[in-house]
């Protein structure tokens, strides 16, 4: 039982379980699309990139980029596992060698979304002579966030197939995963309430407080909602697929409106990161009931 508890534990906390979310979203994409389920070179990278760049935002907490004696100094300092470091440099070396696989389109995508999540980790850009980070921006820390996803879970299955809808579709499919992932990210800002703002980081509860978080999650996910119910109108989800991801949707506004003001590590990278996976399931579920 303890060495359950022991590997469950480095599921979530090591940042495997986010690779499958991911990893959910971007085939989620493929469901509604009609577009294959398969293990490629996208989804492949896109479950191993996640992996890395999670474990890398974790670590870059302990690094000091003041100088480069500094970084180099917090790096040699830092510590793993014999687990820690197989995860890592597994997924580093599969992720190098997908790397000149890609097309150039997806190329240029994976290349947008490392950009915007290494600067959201590291303080790359000069603001008022020091360099900060895209997240101690309060505009654009969830943007940042909600974007980068989006790309990954919508735009990288089309150009991987290299079919894409109309361009309202693309872009309502774009804006569903941006709201959808803007919500998710509400628990989290509120459990990171305190510590952002012992940093002096305007976050949206430490601005607006944490009930008007809350509301901003649920009017993300009631228009996500609409969204939904439009995409069955217009023949690009059945009902039972609008069903699934509605279900998936009042469930993301139960976590989200009714998290505890200092919600756990557990409660955000588990129940409300794991509806990702949830509203895969149940989407292939649907799909395949209504082939029957």
């Amino acid at each position: 039982m303890v060495a359950l508890n022991t590997f469950f534990r480095f599921l979530i906390f090591k940042n495997i379980f986010i690779g499958f979310c991911a990893l959910a979203l971007f085939e989620t994409t493929r469901l509604i699309n009609g577009l294959p389920l398969e293990i490629s070179t996208a989804s492949i990278l896109v479950f191993c990139a996640t992996i890395i760049y999670y474990n890398f935002h974790d670590i870059s907490a302990k690094l000091d980029f003041a100088s480069l004696k500094t970084l180099k100094s917090s790096l040699l300092s830092l510590r793993f596992s014999v687990a820690e470091s197989f995860l890592l440099l597994t997924c580093t070396m599969t992720a190098f060698w997908l790397v000149f696989k890609l097309s150039f389109s997806l190329l240029f995508l994976f290349s947008i979304i490392a950009l915007i999540s290494f600067s959201y980790s590291v303080p790359l850009i000069v603001w008022k002579g020091k360099r900060i980070r895209t997240r101690e921006f309060f505009v654009f820390k969830l943007s940042a966030i909600s974007i980068s996803w989006a790309i990954m879970a919508v735009l990288i299955p089309f150009a991987e197939a290299g079919i894409y809808p109309e361009m309202k579709i693309l872009l309502l499919q774009f804006l569903f995963v941006c709201l959808f992932i803007f919500a998710l990210c509400i628990p989290f800002e509120i459990r990171d309430m305190q510590l952002e703002k012992s940093r002096g980081l305007r976050t949206i509860p430490v601005v607006m407080g944490i009930k008007r978080a809350k509301l901003l999650g649920f009017i993300a996910l009631l228009l996500g909602i609409f969204i939904q119910i439009y995409f069955e109108t217009i023949g690009l989800i059945s009902v039972y697929g609008m069903l699934a991801m509605l279900m998936v949707s009042v469930l993301s506004i139960l976590l989200v409106v009714y998290s505890q003001e200092e919600p756990t590590d557990f409660y955000c990278k588990f129940y409300v990161d794991g509806l990702m996976i949830l509203q895969f399931l149940l989407v292939f579920v649907s799909l395949n009931n209504n082939e029957k």
